[in-house]
């Protein structure tokens, strides 16, 4: 359970440690039903220490991230793997890439954040403040270089935190100075498919809290679900909704816990949102005492988007 992802009817869960394997689950009626118990693969020239840590589901695929992989000599290089649901028999989820740094450099963060769509798979690097595009083309997965930021600071953590849905992906930047105030506030880099030419990803907006504070951890983790940006502020205690709309992306919803007794509970170190719900962790919460931090989930709607399918709907069916 130190990572989880979910999409459509298949849950992933893995245990971030060493080279434990990972579940998949597949739903059945209102239950999950145990698929497959995926095993760290045996790759030449790569050895798996950290399978589970990073990953992210999309439809048939999915895409782990370690970090901390060994590439050759090279300790620490970081790998990220790709795997295909039906590859190699029905529900196998059979190991469709490996793919690694170019050339592996040890004491990098590459593959520490990963995300995955269904042609196109980002490998994030804070480390060295970059995001690493592959692109599926004829059935083989490669490199297609880097995700350029218009504006990138030095020390802004871009590439912490990555995510992908279609045509759209976004890098955060969990220390970015480009909040009109105060610094360090953190920022989410947004790129569309055919932005600066045919498909290619160009930035089409950076997008900053309204409620921005000193090192509040804007964009620690981040998820699109419907062409909707969720993103974490852990530093903060928010997360945040933006949309894209006529006039760009714009952000749309802001939220936090109730008051918080004993310090910062970490709300937003996770978040998802579907269909108008949203689901947002808080790593440290407190029940009732400074002692007792064991974590909390909590759930928002938006009953606009739920029945209307949009944040500004006026007249839907159902709804008026």
């Amino acid at each position: 359970g130190g990572s989880l992802v979910i999409d459509g009817d298949w849950l992933a869960i893995g245990n971030a440690s060493d080279d434990d394997p990972i579940e998949l689950y597949e739903r059945s009626g209102n239950d999950f039903v145990l698929r497959k118990v995926l095993q760290p693969p045996v790759v030449a020239g790569i050895t798996i220490r950290g399978f589970g840590a990073a990953m992210d589901l999309d439809g048939d695929l999915l895409i782990v991230g370690d970090a901390s992989a060994n590439v050759g000599i090279v300790g620490n290089a970081g790998a990220v793997l790709i795997f295909r649901r039906d590859l190699g028999g029905v529900n196998n989820w059979g190991l469709e890439a490996a793919l690694t740094d170019d050339p592996p450099a040890s004491g990098n963060s590459y593959g520490s954040a990963v995300a995955i769509g269904t042609d196109v798979a980002v490998a994030g690097d804070d480390s060295l403040e970059r995001a690493v595009l592959y692109r599926r083309i004829a059935g083989q997965w490669s490199s297609d270089g880097l995700l350029e930021p218009q504006v990138l600071q030095a020390g802004d953590n871009f590439g912490g935190s990555v995510a992908a849905e279609g045509d759209i992906i976004a890098v955060g930047a969990t220390n970015g100075n480009n909040a009109n105030t105060p610094t360090n506030s953190g920022s989410v880099h947004i790129f569309e498919r055919n932005q600066g030419g045919p498909n290619n990803f160009g930035q089409v907006a950076e997008v900053v809290g309204s409620k921005a504070e000193f090192i509040d951890e804007f964009g620690d983790n981040i998820r699109l679900r419907g062409g909707v940006l969720a993103v974490g502020s852990p530093g903060a205690n928010r997360a945040y909704l933006f949309a894209p709309g006529a006039a760009g992306w714009s952000e749309v919803a802001v939220v936090a816990p109730p008051a918080v007794g004993f310090g910062n509970a970490e709300f937003g170190s996770a978040v998802d949102f579907f269909d108008g719900s949203l689901a947002v962790g808080a790593d440290t919460w407190d029940d009732t005492s400074s002692a007792d931090r064991y974590g909390a989930v909590f759930l928002f709607e938006n009953q606009i988007f739920i029945r209307c399918g949009t944040f500004d709907a006026i007249f839907c069916d159902g709804f008026e």
